[in-house]
């Protein structure tokens, strides 16, 4: 099977909603779920009801969302905070393909990217190249950081 190569970053767009292209997305290996920013969550009948994003979103269209609830996933923050999550699917397309993928969903407006795609996502579909950067480079380097030599380690 030939994969695509993909860097630590893409651009993801959600198939059916004409507003949400090119949304800037890290992807991550260290993560077994993909998660999506949602606000306004709400659990009625089986169905997660929110809303794609934040306010202070430049995606955010404040409009209602409806996906019934695939199970509810445990996830440990990397500070090993433990949280339950409800698991959606949502159809995207991310670097040329077009995907059916698992997404928890959580208040990411803290995050420098509004979704990660994890391995379960990525498996059979890409392999990722940690040396790339990837298309969605959004980190910026302080003006203050220097070079890093190595002599700095004890």
């Amino acid at each position: 099977m030939i994969m695509d190569i993909i860097g630590v970053s893409s651009f993801l767009d959600f198939i059916g909603y004409k507003n949400l292209k090119q949304i800037p997305t890290r992807i991550d290996t260290g993560a077994r779920t993909s998660s999506l920013w949602a606000s306004d969550i709400n659990i009625r009948d089986g169905e997660a009801v929110f809303k794609l994003f934040g306010p202070d979103s430049p995606w955010y269209t404040g409009k209602v969302v409806r996906r019934k609830i695939i199970e509810w996933r445990e996830v440990t923050s990397s500070t090993g905070h433990v949280q339950k999550r409800p698991v959606v699917g949502m159809s995207i397309h991310i670097h040329g393909k077009r995907l059916n993928a698992k997404f928890t969903l959580s208040d990411r407006s803290t995050q420098t990217y509004p979704i990660l795609v994890g391995r379960n996502t990525l498996r059979g579909n890409f392999l990722v190249d940690c040396s790339n950067p990837g298309e969605a480079k959004l980190y910026k380097y302080p003006e203050e950081a220097t070079e890093f030599t190595g002599s700095e380690v004890k």
